[in-house]
């Protein structure tokens, strides 16, 4: 087997929508060693909203205190994303954590339960 088959076989596909997107970031660790700071940085890079999709999402920033707003239609389109086992690992880590504090919401459930079937 080429190294090219086996890293594609090592990735885990997932289906986020921009609510998933949105929260994904937050629900892991905010400080860490170098490697999982590293490891928070490619997620994060990997699910941020690119600048040619923000009309696919209507996403649009208020020019006065630079929130941004969506259209909640728009915005339950679904993306596939491709995690490889350590970004898996690492995202399955902060959910258990989660968990074990008691930190899931009822607006973070839905994205977790997504990520705990990877």
């Amino acid at each position: 087997m080429k190294n090219e088959d086996k890293k594609v076989k090592d990735l885990m596909k997932v289906e986020l929508d921009g609510i998933d997107r949105v929260y994904l970031p937050h629900m892991l660790p905010e400080k860490g060693g170098f490697l999982d700071m590293i490891t928070y940085k490619e997620i994060k890079d990997m699910v941020d909203f690119k600048s040619d999709e923000f009309a696919d999402y209507g996403i649009a920033q208020n020019p006065l205190n630079g929130t941004l707003s969506w259209d909640l239609q728009k915005i339950k389109t679904e993306k596939e994303f491709s995690f490889n086992d350590h970004q898996v690992r690492f995202i399955k880590e902060a959910l258990k954590k989660l968990d074990d504090r008691k930190e899931i919401t009822k607006a973070t459930i839905s994205t977790y339960v997504k990520l705990k079937e990877m």
